[in-house]
């Protein structure tokens, strides 16, 4: 499930070269159009406000249930990819459902929503209190994935770049240290020369290599002999 960011952007209806990737090597991908997403009124988009980190996730949910029970995937073997704002849908999923998510790709994370508040834009601020319904530090801590990530105990990918300004990477280094001491796998790439997004070729193809060893690793193969 590739988690579209925002958190109020919206999937359109195409064939995004992503998931024709994985489809043709046997994954079944699903884009959810959460509550929240633009595109289905002023009501959706608003019911996200103040619950996210729980509203989209359940949505997410409630799309593996429906899939499961028709018999469309394995549930069992049910994964999220998502970046920036994403990242926080990934995380909290992971930590609050491992019985239907079972490995996590976080991409340029939010871990910590104190530090994020501090560097990010002042309009991604507007938005993301809006999402949160809260800007009190206290309650922004206590929202951040960081805190909670004892309780992860599913795979989960990371990624960032070094000279990026909202990634504290020492974060970054703490979390694959938690999962290592739990012994839960966690694969962690820090791009030196990279920032918000990615500019260099050779980045790109270890990148998707990753991403897609990654999955195969802990979904695709898992459980078969």
């Amino acid at each position: 499930i590739p988690i579209h960011g925002g958190p109020t952007d919206a999937v359109q209806a195409s064939w995004p070269s992503k998931a024709i990737a994985f489809v043709q090597q046997g994954y079944s991908v699903l884009y959810v159009n959460y509550r929240g997403s633009w595109g289905y009124g002023y009501e959706y988009h608003q019911s996200l406000a103040g619950h996210w980190g729980k509203r989209e996730i359940s949505d997410c949910v409630s799309g593996v249930r429906s899939l499961a029970d028709s018999n469309w995937i394995d549930p069992k073997r049910v994964g999220l990819w998502g970046g920036g704002t994403a990242s926080f849908t990934v995380l909290w999923a992971l930590i609050r459902h491992p019985e239907v998510f079972h490995a996590g790709v976080a991409v340029f994370p939010i871990l910590d929503l104190v530090h994020h508040f501090q560097s990010c834009s002042p309009a991604e601020k507007a938005e993301l209190i809006w999402a949160l319904g809260t800007d009190h530090h206290d309650e922004l801590s206590t929202r951040s994935p960081i805190h909670s990530i004892h309780s992860l105990q599913r795979p989960l990918c990371l990624f960032a770049g070094k000279q990026d300004s909202l990634i504290n990477t020492d974060h970054l280094q703490a979390v694959a240290e938690r999962m290592k001491q739990a012994r839960i796998p966690c694969w962690l790439s820090i791009y030196e020369n990279e920032g918000r997004s990615w500019r260099g070729h050779a980045t790109y193809i270890d990148y998707y290599s990753k991403v897609a060893g990654f999955f195969d690793r802990f979904l695709r193969f898992r459980g078969v002999d």
